[in-house]
């Protein structure tokens, strides 16, 4: 199941930023792009956590159609979080093309997941010129 995170900034205009995945909605999330994926695992009770959301807010609302944020309660969504081998929190997993590219445990500062946005995303680009050279 999908459900979106309102920014309170942008709430009155519907545009959602970010998007709360559970078990069920989680593998199809990171199929339907090929953008890179950020995953938060987090909990309410989590303090870094609740000083990670502003800066993912931020990025989120940046994206444009460059990469796509979501979280994931790891309360709600124990056995997602078991899965994927999460042993605290926060943890951000960032995805390409559905596969793992990078786990960064604990509050990750702004400029830190920019970067790792930016290579993800820069992988993309490179593999697509790739392509589009060789069909030229």
């Amino acid at each position: 199941m999908l459900t979106g995170l309102l920014n309170a900034g942008y709430a009155g205009k519907g545009y959602v930023l970010i998007t709360e995945l559970d078990v069920s909605g989680f593998d199809a999330a990171l199929k339907e792009t090929d953008q890179p994926v950020l995953v938060d695992f987090w909990a309410p009770w989590c303090g870094p956590c609740r000083v990670q959301l502003p800066i993912l807010e931020r990025l989120a609302s940046d994206a444009r159609d460059e990469y796509r944020v979501f979280k994931v309660n790891v309360d709600d969504n124990d056995q997602l979080a078991a899965r994927l081998g999460i042993t605290s929190i926060p943890t951000l997993l960032l995805f390409r093309k559905g596969e793992l590219v990078r786990r960064l445990t604990g509050l990750q500062q702004e400029g830190t997941l920019r970067e790792e946005l930016q290579t993800a995303r820069g992988s993309i680009d490179a593999t697509t010129n790739v392509f589009a050279k060789a069909g030229a």
